[in-house]
Protein backbone atom coordinates (compact mmCIF):
# COMPACT_ATOMS: atom_id res chain seq x y z
CA UNK A 1 0.00 0.00 0.00
CA UNK A 2 2.55 2.38 0.90
CA UNK A 3 4.37 1.54 -2.37
CA UNK A 4 1.90 2.63 -4.17
CA UNK A 5 1.28 5.97 -3.18
CA UNK A 6 3.06 8.75 -4.88
CA UNK A 7 0.13 11.72 -4.17
CA UNK A 8 -1.45 11.44 -0.48
CA UNK A 9 0.08 12.31 2.79
CA UNK A 10 0.08 9.45 5.33
CA UNK A 11 0.80 9.17 8.93
CA UNK A 12 1.28 5.49 10.44
CA UNK A 13 -0.07 5.16 13.74
CA UNK A 14 1.89 1.68 14.34
CA UNK A 15 1.11 -0.11 17.67
CA UNK A 16 3.28 -3.37 18.88
CA UNK A 17 4.78 -4.47 22.34
CA UNK A 18 7.97 -2.94 22.17
CA UNK A 19 10.17 -1.66 19.65
CA UNK A 20 12.29 -4.30 19.26
CA UNK A 21 8.91 -5.58 17.49
CA UNK A 22 9.15 -2.59 15.18
CA UNK A 23 12.17 -3.61 13.89
CA UNK A 24 11.31 -5.92 11.27
CA UNK A 25 9.79 -2.69 9.89
CA UNK A 26 11.61 -0.13 10.18
CA UNK A 27 14.08 -0.42 7.05
CA UNK A 28 10.70 -0.60 5.04
CA UNK A 29 9.34 2.43 6.92
CA UNK A 30 12.24 4.42 6.13
CA UNK A 31 12.63 3.76 2.95
CA UNK A 32 8.66 4.59 2.07
CA UNK A 33 9.57 7.88 3.95
CA UNK A 34 12.83 8.74 1.64
CA UNK A 35 10.55 8.07 -1.09
CA UNK A 36 7.84 10.20 -0.09
CA UNK A 37 5.17 7.38 -0.06
CA UNK A 38 4.75 8.10 3.88
CA UNK A 39 4.95 11.47 5.76
CA UNK A 40 5.98 10.53 9.09
CA UNK A 41 4.91 8.01 11.68
CA UNK A 42 4.57 7.08 15.08
CA UNK A 43 5.02 4.20 17.24
CA UNK A 44 2.38 3.20 20.33
CA UNK A 45 4.20 0.52 22.44
CA UNK A 46 1.70 -1.62 24.82
CA UNK A 47 4.68 -3.56 26.90
CA UNK A 48 7.20 -0.91 27.98
CA UNK A 49 7.30 1.79 30.97
CA UNK A 50 5.82 4.44 29.61
CA UNK A 51 2.84 1.96 27.78
CA UNK A 52 0.72 3.59 25.47
CA UNK A 53 -1.82 2.13 22.92
CA UNK A 54 -3.24 3.71 19.12
CA UNK A 55 -6.30 4.54 20.61
CA UNK A 56 -4.15 6.87 23.82
CA UNK A 57 -2.38 8.19 20.86
CA UNK A 58 -5.33 8.86 18.91
CA UNK A 59 -7.48 10.50 21.64
CA UNK A 60 -4.47 12.47 22.47
CA UNK A 61 -5.25 14.08 18.91
CA UNK A 62 -8.96 14.62 18.44
CA UNK A 63 -7.95 18.22 16.26
CA UNK A 64 -6.08 16.31 13.60
CA UNK A 65 -8.38 13.13 13.22
CA UNK A 66 -11.49 15.21 13.09
CA UNK A 67 -9.56 18.01 10.60
CA UNK A 68 -8.73 15.19 8.15
CA UNK A 69 -12.00 12.89 8.62
CA UNK A 70 -13.74 17.07 8.02
CA UNK A 71 -11.00 17.13 4.56
CA UNK A 72 -11.96 13.35 3.48
CA UNK A 73 -9.14 11.61 4.75
CA UNK A 74 -9.26 7.91 5.20
CA UNK A 75 -8.55 5.67 8.38
CA UNK A 76 -7.25 1.92 7.79
CA UNK A 77 -7.01 0.04 10.69
CA UNK A 78 -5.16 -3.34 10.85
CA UNK A 79 -4.68 -5.67 13.75
CA UNK A 80 -6.64 -7.11 16.42
CA UNK A 81 -10.46 -7.15 16.32
CA UNK A 82 -9.82 -5.99 20.50
CA UNK A 83 -7.73 -3.03 19.03
CA UNK A 84 -10.15 -2.27 16.41
CA UNK A 85 -13.28 -1.91 18.82
CA UNK A 86 -11.14 0.24 20.81
CA UNK A 87 -9.91 2.13 17.96
CA UNK A 88 -13.17 2.40 16.91
CA UNK A 89 -14.47 3.88 20.26
CA UNK A 90 -12.26 6.61 20.41
CA UNK A 91 -12.74 7.75 16.43
CA UNK A 92 -16.74 7.20 17.33
CA UNK A 93 -16.11 9.82 20.41
CA UNK A 94 -13.84 12.32 18.16
CA UNK A 95 -16.48 12.29 15.02
CA UNK A 96 -19.68 13.12 17.63
CA UNK A 97 -17.88 15.38 20.23
CA UNK A 98 -15.93 17.45 17.68
CA UNK A 99 -18.21 16.96 14.32
CA UNK A 100 -21.73 16.24 15.34
CA UNK A 101 -21.37 13.42 12.80
CA UNK A 102 -21.83 9.72 13.57
CA UNK A 103 -18.65 7.45 12.81
CA UNK A 104 -20.80 5.12 10.56
CA UNK A 105 -21.00 8.39 7.70
CA UNK A 106 -17.32 7.94 7.37
CA UNK A 107 -17.02 4.42 6.94
CA UNK A 108 -20.41 4.53 4.12
CA UNK A 109 -18.20 7.34 2.47
CA UNK A 110 -15.37 5.21 2.17
CA UNK A 111 -13.33 6.96 4.86
CA UNK A 112 -12.87 4.08 7.37
CA UNK A 113 -11.40 0.65 6.20
CA UNK A 114 -10.50 -2.22 8.24
CA UNK A 115 -8.30 -5.08 7.86
CA UNK A 116 -8.71 -7.15 11.54
CA UNK A 117 -9.06 -10.88 12.53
Amino acid sequence: MLDENTQTPIRLTWGGRTESSFDHYKEFIDLSISKGHLKDYQLSLSQVAKKRYVQDLLSQQQKEISETLEKGGVFMICGSIAMQHSVLDVLEEIATTQLQVPLSEFENNGQLLMDCY
